[in-house]
């Protein structure tokens, strides 16, 4: 069953019907300060999107909350020597021997970072200065020290913000104490009597408030405050040292009022997921926008109940990461994350492709390695895995696109042991000046490594006039990737692609050919942007399948960015689509995901269906950029697929979505998808969204002639009569014996496949099982023949618009049997 996503600490949230999404909302949670502490805090509401009904018949397998709200602070004290970097809900933060630098996570609307620099600039005792050295940074849990002899500066360290103090173990005089606390930021200061506040006119203030002194038994007294300019000046009087008690904590309050005025829907973005089938968790990585030229990168996990882990931080410099992505290595029970880093945003300097390993057992990051850095920039990074926990090989491969020039771009790949080290040399796969190679992708495994075959498969798009746009190209790398099975070669049947992606090997071989195929999906803008699929081998590809054509939904509503993956037997599809009662061109876009396998025929290969896509993401709003994984891919054996996706629909922000979906067919066994869908249903009586006023046909089973076989057809009329029919021959006659349908069979029809007249109850669906070798006929039954195409649709029982019955046809499929 899906299950939905908990956050640490919330209930498990689950649909109130099939029909229903499941929401949660959340709510900034009130400030809980300490006395004996000051706070820097940055308060930015949060919430998730409200309820929105579904709009399909069929069962959505449920919208969940995002991942990407942080249910605690996190570290990243490894990255740079001597430095702590912390993260909260809406907020960063630098420590160093110097001090703190404050960022607000003010989003992409935010030209560029607004940096508040604090430094301990001069302390006085007496009169006398005291030493101020440089720092020595320290984490204890979630307090970060920064050590200056006798004197700690400290921060407790919270999802909300940072809470910051002074602390005096000794003092050399009994006079007047003075803190000068320097002040470096973009923000006008505006003093003022209750607090000194720091006011950016598009994004809030950070205010300084009322400071106060406290000794060891808990004596205070609030302190003189004083604003020279460029510094905050704090002053303890002589006549409260007089009684004191050390130590001694200076606690002034400091806090940061947001509101952003610039858009926020940009928060989150660039999902990806792995299962990691060492610790049965899914892990996913996403970015976060501190400014547009600031960019951080997280991980977290979910359990296979739902519930979210810690996160753990790849990035939190100041530095852009874009496009992360992540793969797992089961050898080691670890992940890692790749991207494209430039220092101050796109175009600012040459991309560098940067990695980050991260432990699944112990969930601690390594350190970050630079995997490609060539003199041109390199972009769009993709990375595969590896699932076997014995198999020699690398542990990962990483794939991305060099800007040589302006038209001339090229694929290379890196093979790269499990701590993100470089396994041997970069390595070619798409060279040279002549031809202009774009955003490559790579499967997430090798597929099932116990057999022959292991590489990973690889693709990219050959664009010849720079529109982004193209002729997708494949190849199969080595297993420990110091070369290619064969020279890259073409997908044909696509002309106008882009966004393409690239599954793992199959389980199954050709028929006749002892070679496992994968499967390349792309959106192709032909009328209309729509999903292809192609399959192919070690060098050459069949012919692209118009999969939006196949599944017979609302071609007129566009589709885009395809995700691919499988799990050995059946794939899996994911893509964004225009919701069906949107304004064209409005951006209201929801995610879908549909399942199918492979169709063997005896000149060529190609794509089932299972059924027509599910829901899995709708709401008011922009909703993509979906990535899909299984577990299978992660070494785990089970049919189970995961879906992320950046989410606008919520007021407030981009979120990320994570859902689990499940395959109609069964895993590991011969119930699969075979028969290949053609031929375009007429709409029939009944209220759906979309496309779902056409019934749907498939054909689930092993195509042997030897074993029953089952037909369902979904979306139908609903309570209404229907059966199966079969020919050896296409057709096409519309309002057939003068129904509201569409015949696609010709010849000598059968009528009853099966056996049986069927009932579609209040679902609109039915379903038989039959044997290949008893199929009807009008002469009586016939055997089907091994490699002969036969031909099924359902007919059933329908209404007019005014009432008055009549019948109907579903789509067709053609199906090819074997032995």
């Amino acid at each position: 069953m899906p299950w939905w996503l908990q956050l640490e600490g919330a209930p498990l949230m689950r649909p109130q019907s099939p029909l229903e999404i499941a929401m949660q909302r959340i709510a900034s949670q009130p400030l809980i300060r300490s006395t004996s502490t000051c706070a820097l805090l940055c308060a930015v509401h949060l919430a998730l999107v409200s309820d929105a009904p579904a709009r399909d018949l069929r069962p959505a397998p449920g919208a969940a909350p995002h991942p990407a709200a942080l249910s605690a602070a996190v570290f990243d004290d490894t990255s740079e020597a001597g430095v702590i970097w912390a993260a909260g809900a809406n907020w960063k933060a630098r420590f160093d021997a110097a001090g703190l630098t404050f960022l607000p996570r003010l989003g992409k609307s935010a030209p560029e970072s607004a940096p508040t620099r604090f430094t301990l600039a001069r302390v006085t005792s007496g009169g006398e200065d005291l030493p101020v050295t440089a720092a020595t940074v320290a984490r204890r849990a979630n307090e970060v020290v920064l050590t200056r002899g006798s004197l700690s500066e400290r921060y407790d360290v919270t999802l909300d913000g940072l809470y910051q103090s002074f602390v005096f173990e000794t003092l050399p005089t009994s006079g007047d104490l003075s803190v000068e606390l320097a002040v470096d930021s973009p923000w006008t200061a505006v003093p003022g009597e209750e607090t000194l506040r720091f006011v950016h006119q598009a994004y809030g203030a950070v205010s300084y408030g009322r400071a106060w002194v406290i000794d060891a038994r808990g004596a205070r007294a609030e302190l003189a405050r004083a604003w020279t300019g460029s510094a905050i000046t704090l002053t303890v009087p002589a006549s409260f040292l007089a009684t004191a008690v050390l130590p001694l904590t200076i606690d002034p309050l400091i806090g940061a009022q947001l509101h952003v005025t610039g858009s926020t829907q940009d928060e989150h973005d660039q999902a990806d997921a792995v299962w990691i089938a060492g610790t049965n968790e899914l892990w996913v990585s996403w970015s976060e926008y501190v400014s547009a030229t600031d960019k951080d990168v997280f991980v977290t996990s979910f359990d296979a109940a739902g519930v979210q882990g810690s996160t753990v931080a790849i990035d939190l410099s100041t530095n852009y990461w874009d496009t992360p992505v992540i793969a797992g290595a089961r050898g080691t029970y670890d992940a890692m994350v790749v991207a494209s880093q430039t220092v101050n945003g796109p175009g600012t300097s040459t991309a560098t492709i940067m990695g980050r390993p991260v432990a699944a057992t112990t969930r601690v990051a390594g350190p970050i390695r630079t995997i490609a850095s060539l003199g041109a920039s390199c972009v769009h990074p993709d990375i595969g895995g590896s699932n076997s926990l014995t198999a020699p090989g690398a542990a990962y491969c990483v794939v991305w696109e060099v800007e040589v020039s302006a038209t001339d771009r090229d694929i290379m790949c890196q093979a790269l042991f499990s701590d993100g080290s470089a396994q041997g040399a970069p390595l070619p796969l798409a060279h040279g000046a002549a031809t202009d190679d774009r955003a490559p992708a790579i499967s997430k495994s090798r597929g099932n490594e116990l057999l022959t075959g292991r590489v990973w498969n690889v693709a990219w798009i050959r664009d010849t006039n720079l529109d982004g746009k193209g002729q997708p190209r494949a190849v199969r790398v080595l297993a420990d990737g110091s070369g290619v099975v064969a020279p890259n070669f073409e997908v044909p049947g696509l002309f106008q692609a882009s966004h393409l992606d690239v599954s793992s090997t199959f389980d199954e071989t050709y028929p006749g050919f002892n070679i496992r195929p994968f499967v390349v999906v792309a959106e192709q803008e032909l009328f209309n942007s729509d999903i292809w699929a192609a399959v192919c081998a070690n060098d050459f590809c069949f012919g692209a399948r118009h999969v939006s054509d196949m599944e017979d939904y609302d071609l007129f509503l566009p589709r885009h960015a395809p995700s691919v993956a499988t799990d050995g037997t059946s794939f899996y599809i994911a893509y964004e689509e225009e919701a069906w009662n949107a304004t064209p061109g409005s951006g209201d876009f929801d995610v879908r995901v549909l399942a199918g396998a492979l169709a063997f025929a005896q000149a060529n290969t190609t794509v089932a269906i299972a059924e027509r896509h599910m829901p899995v993401a709708l709401g008011a709003g922009y909703q993509g950029r979906v990535s899909i994984t299984t577990r299978w891919d992660g070494g785990a054996s089970t049919d189970t697929a995961t879906l992320v996706w950046q989410d606008e629909a919520a007021p407030g922000g981009q979120r990320i979505g994570v859902q689990s979906y499940e395959s109609p067919t069964v895993f590991g066994s011969s119930e699969q998808a075979f028969g290949v869908q053609y031929c375009a249903a007429q709409s029939h009586f009944g209220s759906a969204d979309g496309g779902r006023v056409k019934s749907f046909i498939s054909a689930i089973g092993d195509a042997s002639l030897g074993s029953t076989q089952r037909l369902v057809c979904t979306d139908m009329t609903p309570n209404a009569y229907g059966y199966f029919i079969v020919s050896d021959m296409a057709g096409d006659v519309q309002h057939a014996g003068g129904g509201a349908g569409h015949l696609c069979l010709g010849g000598a029809i059968g009528r009853g496949v099966g056996g049986a007249i069927l009932f579609s109850g209040s679902a609109g669906t039915i379903s038989a099982t039959f044997d290949p070798t008893q199929l009807p006929s009008p002469t009586g039954p016939f055997a089907a023949l091994p490699g002969v195409r036969m031909h099924f649709q359902c007919w059933h029982r329908d209404l007019t618009s005014g009432g008055t019955p009549t019948s109907n046809f579903s789509n067709a499929c053609a199906v090819w049997f074997r032995p």
